[in-house]
């Protein structure tokens, strides 16, 4: 800090931290009999670094033990294929938690009765397969089924006819032959007597080969998604695609309840620290309230929560009407879709998914466990040499400037649909879930 002094005025000036203290010196001898000005400057106390979320930062070569539980309290342990759809023992223990848990898990991977009319599969279970990510076939004689193909114009408009996604199945199913069922044909529902899935999208590979800077040669296989049988016409001109794997579900409870505050505090567009990477948030309006907020959840950050992720998910996807999104996902150009969709016999309250059943969804997918990170011995608190050198080289090479190491959340509000009784409707607010809330986690995202 600069600060000009009077070097004849009877006034001493002393700095420490953000402290100016004033003082009157008197003076002491000197022919003249003038006071002698003093002038004290210390450096001021040096504050901590800390990072987005008032920890200390970090470090690259020092990995700390409680990395090994990546998702705090809701960290679970087990290894096999059933690894992401775990119940944490936090939520295990808690005799009314373990039954909404179970509710909930029981409606992820059950078909509705009024799946449809268009949808991309039957249950978010067939989407997020274990809890885990989608697939792409192996052959294109399969359709897509836990992976969809988002469009619009170069513009970002959605088509006039197909909407923003396209729906490869077209009929109210719950049975084996899902699959198989309506699938789309060329011009098939142009005159709106009979309901086809909307296009068929499957995916072909080009080798491109190569060589490294040391001569060593590679060979990958380049994706080339095509489509094809599109039942309602063409696409809107300047069609674009974006292909969408379902993406594994746990941990997103606690990404929820970070604090938005410290994820805006990353936000670095401009580059201005210079590393390199830039970025700004999404910001997205909630479904309920009408509010601005910050975009947490698909691809592209376009949702803010687990529960509309969710909803949207249920009527996108499922064709499930529900109280955040309460129009069958026909548009105006599809009339063979509003006709099957006026012949479904509507749940609860005019909508195919009850207020009560989204909640229990929701509350399953925010507490699903969180796997423990591999490669930590709790014997004898060492880490694995490969994971422990990786993980230097990852910070050097400042992947995290993206994939963000640690979090800590804050509290976990509950369900704005309100509480979940054992038995009844909801009718009161949701108190915080407490396993997710105040948490220090490790996604690395």
């Amino acid at each position: 800090m600069n600060k000009s002094v009077n070097l004849t005025s009877p006034t001493a000036i002393v700095l420490t931290g953000f402290t100016f203290l004033c003082l009157i010196i008197s003076g002491c001898g000197g022919s003249s009999g003038s006071n002698t000005p003093v002038v004290v400057i210390t450096d001021p106390d040096p504050q901590p670094e800390l990072d987005h979320s008032g920890l200390t930062p970090i470090e690259a070569d020092v990995i700390e033990s409680s990395e090994y539980l990546a998702g705090g309290d809701v960290t679970t342990f087990k290894t096999d294929d059933g690894a992401f759809e775990a119940t944490p023992s936090i939520i295990d223990d808690d005799f009314t938690d373990a039954s909404l848990f179970v509710q909930g898990d029981h409606l992820f991977r059950t078909a509705h009765d009024d799946s449809g009319p268009l949808m991309n599969s039957s249950t978010c279970q067939s989407c997020h397969i274990n809890d885990g990510r989608g697939e792409i076939p192996t052959d294109i004689t399969e359709a897509f089924e836990s992976t969809l193909v988002k469009i619009a114009d170069s513009l970002g408009n959605e088509d006039p006819i197909y909407g923003d996604q396209i729906q490869t199945f077209g009929k109210q199913t719950t049975d084996t032959s899902f699959r198989n069922a309506n699938l789309p044909v060329f011009g098939g529902s142009i005159n709106g007597d009979e309901l086809f899935g909307e296009a068929y999208t499957y995916v072909e590979y080009e080798e491109v080969s190569g060589s490294y800077p040391d001569s060593t040669t590679y060979s990958l296989r380049k994706p080339v998604y095509k489509t094809k049988d599109m039942s309602f016409g063409d696409f809107i001109d300047d069609v674009q695609f974006s292909v969408r794997m379902a993406p594994s579900v746990f941990g997103t409870g606690l990404l929820n309840a970070i604090p938005e505050d410290n994820i805006l505090a990353l936000v670095d567009e401009h580059d201005a620290d210079s590393d390199g990477i830039s970025g700004k948030a999404s910001m997205v309006t909630h479904a309920i309230t009408g509010e601005t907020i910050l975009g947490r959840f698909a691809y592209k950050a376009q949702t803010p929560s687990v529960l509309q992720q969710s909803a949207g998910a249920y009527r996108g996807d499922i064709g499930l009407t529900n109280s955040l999104f309460v129009e069958e996902s026909c548009t105006d150009a599809q009339i063979a879709c509003q006709t099957v969709a006026e012949q479904e016999g509507q749940m609860g309250e005019d909508y195919d998914v009850s207020i009560r059943e989204l909640a229990l969804v929701e509350f399953y997918t925010r507490v699903l466990g969180v796997p423990a990170r591999r490669g930590y011995n709790t014997t004898t608190q060492t880490w694995d040499t490969d994971i422990s050198q990786g993980r230097t080289l990852f910070f050097e090479a400042n992947c995290t400037g993206c994939h963000t190491p640690r979090h800590v959340t804050g509290e976990a509000a509950g369900s704005l649909l309100g509480e979940i009784p054992l038995i009844g409707d909801p009718d009161e607010a949701a108190e915080p879930i407490e396993a997710l809330s105040n948490q220090t986690i490790y996604p690395y995202t």
